[in-house]
């Protein structure tokens, strides 16, 4: 499978969900599509410092709060989200070779980057990540935002 089997709902929702993060100031490092060929399927990676400053299991919390306030497409669920920090190494190997700031995206089928078979649509893969401060100013607000939105 490549990257042209997304569904162009999917692919929509993806720029939809990063929109929403953005608009939230979640202020992600990066979104994009990932073909998981192990998996045979598709899985939405956000690279977020709130991983590392909060950790997933609250940054999942705050995303189910938005998925259900924001009309992602049924198609389109918190299980297909894998949350990424942006000291991982896949989101390294991704962003040194790929930096894309919005504004589109950029389409990946069947290529090889260090051994690993890789399919994907980029949104936004950024290398340049915020320090400690700046990572919990990001979280505060984000935060509150989604609260602020949850409570609306």
């Amino acid at each position: 499978m490549a990257a042209q089997d997304l569904p162009i709902d999917l692919i929509d929702a993806g720029a939809a969900v990063l929109a929403a993060t953005d608009a939230l100031a979640m202020q992600a490092q990066g979104a994009m599509w990932i073909f998981d060929h192990s998996l045979g399927d598709w899985r939405y990676y956000l690279v977020t410092s709130l991983v590392d400053t909060i950790g997933r299991r609250k940054t999942y919390k705050l995303l189910i709060d938005i998925f259900e306030k924001i009309g992602v497409p049924e198609s389109m669920t918190i299980d297909d989200v894998h949350l990424g920090s942006p000291s991982d190494p896949f989101f390294k190997m991704i962003s040194s070779i790929a930096r894309i700031d919005g504004g589109g995206n950029v389409v990946f089928q069947n290529c090889i980057l260090n051994g690993i078979i890789f399919d994907g649509i980029i949104y936004r893969s950024v290398k340049t990540t915020p320090d400690q401060k700046e990572a919990e100013r990001i979280e505060k607000k984000f935060s509150k935002r989604v609260k602020d939105m949850v409570r609306a």
